[in-house]
């Protein structure tokens, strides 16, 4: 996926931080809260740099202070983004790369300089895993900061969640992201369109720029068109449009992540222009949050069948014949139905 690296939104938080600098009254574990891709990661790091900075002014870290240009060569010392599941050898449980980790904050600790810990997406790591840290949380170490991010709430233990100053991050907003888009060269015909789709998530938003992406969102437009669609070779042509998002960024999905990521982006588009069509119209309405909940099941199919194209050819036939029904009924005049 595509990453941004400037810093947007979020001012709030930023001054709250620089507050608590101010005050000298940081705590030592912050959970940033928020939907994915509005920027949580890089808002950390940028807070770890202010922390960190030996000559900050406000909000804002120096730049050119010893620790500041060590942050920018990715090489100081004090902070740390840590990935459990990454770490750990082949005889190793994620448990065990927490314990080591445990123990280095210790080391860390007894140099009573002061340290920040990013951990991203905790909701990913087990409850054994979070049990792990626990300790840590309830008896932190001397000027130890750990920051945890997380896309779901939900999956972070209550135990954690208690021990942690809580940030919930709003998505940014549509002229937030149009300036930033257009100061990083993103452009498009349709950037307005691209940002309502991204609901306020850059990651989204950079995505949806992007030519592979692109190409989905005009091949669904045209596929909506069709008036007699042939569903398998649509499902292949989607397979071979997923293959393309596998293409972008560091990490590489597999064949069914691939087409995880293409439903991801079809029923972004599906359901706003639907939604922007029918919302007026009470019959055509009923057929949308009925789709809504087929489309539901068919998805869970793709994820655990093991034939991606019947299960996408499935899913690709609900969505196109509901969505002749509903334009269909769209065409018809509201006052020709009656009511009961």
């Amino acid at each position: 996926m595509v990453e941004s690296k400037t810093l947007v939104g979020h001012e709030a938080v930023l001054q709250f931080f620089a507050n608590s600098l101010e005050l000298d009254r940081l705590c030592s574990t912050y959970l940033f809260s928020g939907r994915a891709g509005i920027g949580k990661r890089l808002l950390c790091k940028t807070l770890a740099q202010l922390i960190l900075c030996k000559q900050r002014d406000g909000r804002s870290a120096c730049g050119s202070c010893s620790s500041c240009l060590a942050f920018e060569d990715a090489a100081n010392p004090y902070f740390q983004e840590r990935h459990f599941f990454l770490e750990r050898s082949s005889n190793e449980s994620a448990v065990d790369v927490v314990r080591g980790f445990i123990r280095d904050v210790d080391k860390v600790s007894s140099s009573k300089h002061k340290s920040v810990y990013l951990l991203p997406n905790f909701e990913s790591y087990s409850n054994e895993v979070q049990n792990a840290l626990l300790k840590t949380l309830e008896e932190p170490p001397v000027g130890i900061v750990i920051f945890l991010t997380t896309d779901n709430e939900k999956g972070i233990l209550e135990t954690i969640h208690s021990r942690s100053q809580v940030m919930h991050l709003s998505p940014l907003t549509p002229q937030q992201m149009k300036q930033s888009l257009t100061q990083q060269g993103i452009g498009s015909d349709d950037l307005d369109h691209l940002i309502r789709l991204s609901e306020g998530s850059m990651e989204m938003a950079m995505n949806y720029s992007h030519e592979a992406y692109r190409a989905i969102l005009v091949w669904i437009e045209t596929v909506l068109r069709q008036p007699q669609p042939d569903f398998l070779s649509l499902a292949e042509e989607a397979k071979v449009l997923g293959n393309g998002i596998a293409k972008i960024g560091d990490v590489e999905l597999s064949e069914r992540q691939q087409l995880e990521e293409w439903v991801k982006i079809f029923e972004k588009f599906y359901f706003e222009k639907a939604l922007s069509k029918v919302r007026h119209h009470f019959v055509a309405m009923q057929i949308l949050n009925t789709t809504l909940d087929d489309l539901l099941s068919a998805k869970r199919s793709i994820v655990s069948h093991g034939l991606l194209s019947l299960s996408l050819e499935n899913y690709l036939q609900i969505a196109i014949s509901r969505w002749m029904q509903m334009m269909r009924f769209v065409r018809i005049p509201e006052e020709t139905y009656h009511y009961e």
